[in-house]
């Protein structure tokens, strides 16, 4: 038993390390995700909501990232 939370806890520290490796990414896949809906179901406004989830995306990312 004591094998099974000593490899949990490495298990545990490697996956925090990963996401925290690359939390950055998370924003780009959520502005990319977001584009490819709005050309797949809406083209005629896929260039004005790009830009605008662009912005959403990246002022809610700003505002709540911890850089400090």
């Amino acid at each position: 038993m004591r094998c099974f939370i000593r490899d949990f806890e490495k298990m545990k520290r490697a996956l925090l390390w990963l996401i925290q490796s690359f939390i950055y990414l998370i924003p780009l896949a959520v502005v990319v995700a977001g584009i490819y809906i709005f050309v797949r179901f809406m083209p005629n406004y896929a260039a004005f909501l790009s830009i605008s989830w662009v912005i959403v995306v990246s002022f809610i990312y700003i505002k709540y990232n911890r850089w400090y």
